[in-house]
């Protein structure tokens, strides 16, 4: 009794022992107690019912008769309440013992809430897993790796996706191997082999690309291995970004000619002052060897070029071209004046800008191109200063001919004052003979 008394009072596991007439219980260990919150004197003599142990009181008559069918319960999950009224989960069983004539029950429980919950969280988690391999827009499939000594022959489904199967065009794929499909594909996919067999065998991951130049698809794939033999393939369709890739290639490969093929300097400039893309015409306004020898980024041609406007003063760098067009404004045929630092060359540049911006018509960038009007502004000067010449001939000689005018005129006045002289000697005379 004393060795008896011992294991009950030490047993981890909660124990108790009740009167099976009436359900009162004679006897509780110290682990019940902890674990359900009770002090030993708030339960021995009560029932169980009566404490308020039983989450629904109906699981003890349905554990006595469980114990009247079947001579005792093993591993039930009881739904208990803690002394506070926190539910728990106990893992019961019961048997009857007798003693001098009396039949009592032998309860033993562990706690296995805890246990149950992530069970549950596990059960859920998989459910979710399950739901998303279903749902998952990817191909994806589990395989085992088969091999004929060290050597990788074949590859066995285990399971897969929707997905996958639409991608394959079968709907049976799980237990079956690829050579039923492709017979000779050991010999004919030695290259997927070998990434499969590196996979399995380092236990890690490989990503790669393939095409299907017949179909002009892409396909992007991930596969790893979850355990030792085994790897799973996530396929990813990736034909329209790769369409789309090779359009905006073309179609910059078409910029490119379009802006190389241009006299003016045209380049653009992103919000962080990065020169995105410039033609070779940008070196050569700029006084650069080539486009190799141009810096990428615009907060360094301070540093190579002075900037004047017309009247001679200094253009600030807030008011330079790429500036006004990241603040969002427009210019056409705006003239500055530049200056090489280290030549001391100088030119006039003629330049027209504007802002980039997204679809929601935020700036992302600038555009602006440039053309070297030095020689035309100098045949302008030249111009102005031969039509200046020629005012300054036309007004001599306009001065000439009024002066000539004027002399002629006197002169024709002072003859018909002679002829009216001549005239009025002539006829006094003869009026005196007449």
């Amino acid at each position: 009794d004393d060795l008896l008394a011992s294991v009950f009072e030490l047993c981890p596991a909660g124990l108790v022992l009740s009167r099976a007439s009436d359900g009162r219980v004679i006897e509780v260990n110290p682990a019940m107690c902890t674990m359900l919150g009770y002090e030993r004197a708030a339960v021995v003599g009560r029932t169980g019912v009566a404490i308020g142990f039983y989450a629904d009181a109906a699981d003890r008559d349905f554990l006595l008769r469980m114990v009247r069918r079947e001579g005792e319960v093993r591993d039930f999950e009881l739904r208990a309440r803690c002394a506070d009224g926190t539910p728990r989960i106990l893992l019961v069983s019961m048997r009857p013992v007798r003693r001098a004539s009396v039949e009592y029950l032998l309860t033993t429980a562990l706690d296995v809430t805890e246990r149950r919950q992530a069970l549950e969280t596990i059960a859920q988690s998989e459910t979710m897993l399950r739901t998303l391999f279903a749902h998952l827009p990817h191909a994806m499939a589990h395989c085992r790796l088969v091999f004929d000594g060290e050597r990788a022959i074949d590859v066995e489904f285990l399971q897969a996706n929707p997905a996958f199967e639409r991608s394959v065009g079968r709907t049976d794929v799980a237990g079956h191997r690829i050579s039923e499909w492709v017979p000779d594909y050991a010999d004919r996919h030695r290259g997927d082999l070998a990434i499969y067999e590196s996979v399995v065998r380092s236990g890690g991951s490989e990503r790669w690309e393939t095409a299907d130049p017949t179909r002009d698809l892409w396909y992007r794939t991930l596969a790893y291995s979850p355990a030792p033999g085994e790897f799973v393939l996530v396929g990813e369709d990736v034909t329209a970004r790769k369409r789309q890739e090779r359009s905006l290639q073309e179609g910059k490969a078409k910029l490119e000619a379009a802006l190389d093929a241009m006299a003016d300097a045209v380049y653009i400039v992103d919000t962080d002052g990065r020169l995105v893309d410039f033609n070779d015409a940008f070196a050569t306004f700029h006084r650069f060897a080539s486009k190799a020898d141009c810096p990428r980024s615009a907060d360094e041609y301070p540093a190579i070029l002075e900037v004047f406007y017309p009247s001679g003063e200094p253009v600030p760098a807030h008011d330079r071209v790429v500036a006004r067009a990241l603040r969002g404004e427009h210019g056409s045929n705006v003239e500055f004046e530049l200056r090489r630092r280290d030549t001391g060359e100088r030119w006039i540049g003629c330049y027209t800008y504007a802002p980039l911006r997204d679809t929601t018509g935020r700036v992302v960038g600038s555009v602006a191109s440039a053309r070297d009007v030095t020689a035309v502004r100098r045949a302008d000067a030249e111009l102005e200063r031969h039509r200046m010449h020629l005012e300054e001939i036309v007004r001599q000689r306009t001065a000439e001919l009024e002066l000539a005018r004027a002399q002629a005129e006197s002169s024709t006045r002072a003859k018909s004052a002679f002829l009216a002289n001549m005239s009025h000697e002539i006829r006094t005379p003869l009026n005196a003979v007449l």
